[in-house]
C-alpha cells in the first residue's frame, strides 16, 4: 500500500473547512436578519443553537437513510459530514456566550478555563469513541459511529428543554 494520501482526503478537508467556514458567516451575519433590539439580542443564541441542532437532525436523517451497510455512497456520507460540521459553530459558539454572560466577573476567567477544558477532553474523547465505534462497524457497515453520534445528540435536546428559559444572554454582561 502507499504512504501517499490520497486527493480525495484534501478534498475532505477542505470541504470540512470550507463548511465551518459558512457556519462561522451565518453566524456573524444572524444580527441582520432579526431586529436589532434588547429582546433578540438575548434569543439569538437560542436561535443559532436550534439552528445547530436541526443541522444535527438532518446530518443524523441522512446518515441513517443512505449511509446504511445495504447502500452507503460517499457522495452521502459528505453530506452527512457536511450537515454536522455545519451545525457545530451555531451551537458552540453561542453556548459559550450565554455561559460566559451568566456567570460573575469575579470568577469569569476560572470557570470558562474550566468550560475549555471539558471541551477539550470532548474533542478528544469524541474522536476516539468515534473510532472505536468505526472499529466495531467492520462488519455492520457505520451503524455503530451513527448510534454513538445519535445517542450523544439526544442527550443535548432532552438537556435543553431542562433549561430552555435560562439560554438568553444576561442584558447586564
Amino acid at each position: 500500500p502507499s504512504t501517499r494520501l490520497s486527493p480525495f482526503n484534501s478534498v475532505l478537508f477542505a470541504g470540512i473547512a470550507g463548511v465551518a467556514l459558512l457556519a462561522v458567516l451565518v453566524t456573524s451575519l444572524a444580527p441582520r436578519c432579526d431586529a436589532n433590539n434588547p429582546h433578540h439580542e438575548r434569543v439569538r443564541p437560542r436561535r443559532l443553537i436550534i439552528a445547530g441542532f436541526v443541522s444535527y437532525g438532518a446530518a443524523f436523517t441522512v446518515g441513517f437513510a443512505k449511509c446504511t451497510p445495504a447502500h452507503f455512497e460517499k457522495q452521502w456520507m459528505m453530506v452527512f459530514g457536511a450537515l454536522f460540521v455545519f451545525g457545530i459553530p451555531l451551537t458552540m459558539s453561542p453556548a459559550m456566550a450565554i455561559y460566559s454572560s451568566k456567570i460573575n466577573d469575579e470568577h469569569k476567567g476560572e470557570l470558562i478555563g474550566i468550560a475549555n477544558l471539558v471541551q477539550g477532553v470532548g474533542r478528544i474523547a469524541g474522536p476516539l469513541m468515534a473510532s472505536a465505534a468505526l472499529h466495531l462497524g467492520d462488519d455492520t457497515g457505520h451503524w455503530p459511529l451513527f448510534l454513538t453520534l445519535g445517542l450523544v445528540y439526544a442527550v443535548a435536546p432532552l438537556s435543553i428543554g431542562c433549561v430552555w428559559s435560562k439560554l438568553e444572554l444576561d442584558p447586564d454582561s
